[in-house]
């Protein structure tokens, strides 16, 4: 089943938003296994900054089972500075949870930093558009497509998230295991890739309490362990 894509309404003060325009998507890497299409808008307001909404739909093209690729957008609106963004999909922990062939998952194309963003009057006048590039593909039998520098940095993500799961699993009782999560959650300086692993066991026990977040915790380090016992990840 794919996932619906769509274009969400950018919501600005009255009067500060000068004009919009749709940003063409364009997939630079047409041999890669994923596709990439989507709806994205560019918006200009007076104090010549650029906002963004929209959504990049992802598809596997492949006959194989995704369990990670790598991919990076440069959102390029009309007159403003390139910004970059760079989108991680990860299912390692996740048993049958990857990206299976001919399906699609989305990601939102997140606001344009205000300083990023700014109007550059060097920048030539040219059509908003995005331009993506697929940089690397693990497939569930653990062979790869794409730039294999990139393994590297993704196996330090994986610890980073292997590590988080094994401070909550280690947790006597319901009491440790929720302020170890506060901790982490509140810890400064903040590590992203902590942070977000955190968040998305904390909204399991937000949805269906602790003794459930705990399990899942349980679950993913079981699954990651089987995958990376068999030597392919």
């Amino acid at each position: 089943m794919g996932t619906l894509v769509l274009v969400l309404p950018l919501m600005t003060a009255p009067g500060l938003q000068a004009q919009s325009e749709p940003a063409t998507v364009y997939n630079l890497t047409s041999n890669a296994p994923v596709t990439v299409t989507g709806n994205v808008t560019c918006s200009e307001k007076i104090e010549r900054s650029a906002d963004t909404a929209g959504e990049l739909k992802f598809t596997n093209t492949s006959s194989l089972n995704i369990v990670s690729f790598e991919a990076v957008a440069i959102l390029r609106c009309k007159g403003s500075s390139p910004f970059p963004i760079n989108y991680h999909f990860d299912r390692l922990f996740f048993e049958a949870r990857g990206l299976p062939s001919e399906e699609s998952v989305s990601h939102f194309v997140p606001t344009a930093d205000s300083q990023e963003s700014r109007f550059d009057a060097t920048a030539a006048p040219t059509p908003s558009h995005v331009d993506v590039e697929i940089l690397f593909v693990q497939f569930e039998d653990g062979s790869t497509w794409g730039d294999s520098r990139v393994i590297g940095k993704l196996r330090v993500r994986r610890q980073k998230i292997e590590s988080v799961l094994n401070r909550l699993a280690s947790a006597s009782d319901d009491q440790e295991f929720d302020s170890t999560l506060t901790a982490i959650l509140s810890a400064t300086p903040q590590d992203p890739v902590a942070y977000t692993t955190a968040y998305k066991i904390g909204m399991v026990r937000k949805n269906s309490g602790t003794e459930s977040a705990r399990a899942s915790v349980r679950e993913r380090l079981r699954v990651a362990g089987e995958r990376e016992a068999s030597g392919k990840f």
